[in-house]
């Protein structure tokens, strides 16, 4: 469960409202939270709204630029105005948001990520990257230095050895998709906080969450409805999952996905592999759509809806776009994941959502599990909640 607690006064009257919703301890818990969030976008906007007003301790906004006048325009920001052009965009949007909430902390830094101190990162319980695709990757890099080196699941050779080794011991009759066919060790990094990284790209939006081992609690009447228990002296009980890395949930091969993926997964793997790669050659992206059907041997009609080079050129070209409405679905999503986590009273998105606003096939919001399994003390962990 989340380690956020606070010892202050709760101002039971601000608060009632949430406090009914979900009780005192979970209020106490945002008191008690710190949030950093990277790049003041309007997603970045929409997030720091909810969570201010829900009442979190503290909220730090990460920007090394300036406002322009194009900021001005942008989707979602709504707190920055005329008079902060030229001003550190993180300080102006953290000046804006005081006025919302005087109970809560708001700070800023101008400082890239990549130069933040590891001491100052874990200070926080929460870092949330907001800008797409930038934000994964960011994200990706800054995990790796809590976790000293590991790099699980970058290793082809081990990914390899470790298919062929399943493939052989599991039963055939088990479908296992989206990454859980590749087994690897359970990560064992220093204390960093849960990572998010998400993004508002045009009609596009998604969200991937890293919370490491996460521990959360069911109440009786949800944890033994799904068993048709309908006693209420049941007590409650603890769940955990085992959530893989940013770096290895955008990692899954074509090939391995299951046919009821969103195809905006593939589209966002090639941007994260573009933004990774730094590159702006013209057609990148389409080489690497290309080479990835290519290296599966897979057409591009293999999901439910085709990952053909109008899609993806449809999503690249909205990356970097912010359409408000996106920004504060997006942005209540996110906050809300955040309330959920620190209550520990409810799982958490595991661990991918994307949202399309274009789709046709049904339902713009989806929830997929990307990653592989992991190799824990107590065995398998493939990606469920488990009872611990």
């Amino acid at each position: 469960r989340s380690r956020c607690s606070a010892m202050g006064e709760i101002d039971v009257k601000r608060y009632d409202r949430q406090i009914r919703l979900w009780g005192l301890e979970t209020q106490r818990g945002l008191l008690g939270a710190r949030v950093l969030l990277l790049r003041a976008t309007g997603l970045c906007n929409e997030i720091a709204k909810n969570l201010v007003l829900a009442g979190v301790g503290h909220v730090c906004i990460q920007d090394p630029c300036a406002v322009t006048e194009s900021d001005l325009e942008a989707g979602g920001v709504f707190s920055i105005t005329q008079t902060d052009v030229g001003r550190n965009r993180a300080s102006a949007m953290a000046d804006g948001l005081r006025v919302l909430n005087p109970q809560v902390e708001i700070s800023s830094t101008d400082s890239e990520m990549s130069t933040l101190d590891c001491s100052f990162i874990q200070t926080f319980h929460f870092v949330v990257g907001t800008h797409g695709s930038g934000a994964v990757v960011e994200l990706m890099k800054c995990t790796e230095r809590f976790c000293d080196g590991e790099r699980a699941g970058d290793d082809p050779a081990l990914q390899e050895r470790s298919m062929k080794r399943l493939r052989t011991e599991l039963d055939e009759a088990v479908n296992l998709k989206n990454g859980l066919h590749v087994e690897l060790p359970a990560r064992h990094p220093a204390y960093m906080p849960r990572m998010l990284a998400a993004g508002a790209l045009g009609l596009f939006g998604f969200c991937v969450l890293d919370l490491h081992d996460n521990k959360y609690i069911l109440k009786s009447n949800k944890a033994t409805a799904a068993a048709g228990n309908t006693s209420r002296d049941v007590a409650p009980i603890e769940h955990r999952i085992i959530y893989p890395s940013i770096a290895q949930a955008f990692q899954v091969n074509w090939g391995a996905l299951d046919s009821r993926v969103p195809r905006l997964y593939c589209a966002l793997q090639l941007l994260v592999e573009q933004a990774s790669k730094v590159t702006t050659e013209e057609g990148a992206i389409e080489h690497l759509r290309a080479s990835k059907l290519a290296e599966a041997n897979l057409s591009e009609g293999f999901l439910r809806e085709a990952v053909d080079a109008e899609f993806v050129a449809k999503v690249a070209e909205h990356n970097g776009m912010e359409v408000p409405a996106v920004c504060a679905i997006m942005g209540g999503m996110v906050a809300s994941e955040v309330v959920k986590i620190i209550s520990g009273q409810e799982a958490p998105i595991n661990n991918v959502f994307l949202f399309d606003a274009t789709t046709d096939s049904g339902g713009a919001g989806v929830v997929v599990r990307m990653g592989p399994s992991f190799k824990c003390l107590w065995g398998t962990d493939r990606g469920k909640p488990a009872a611990c």
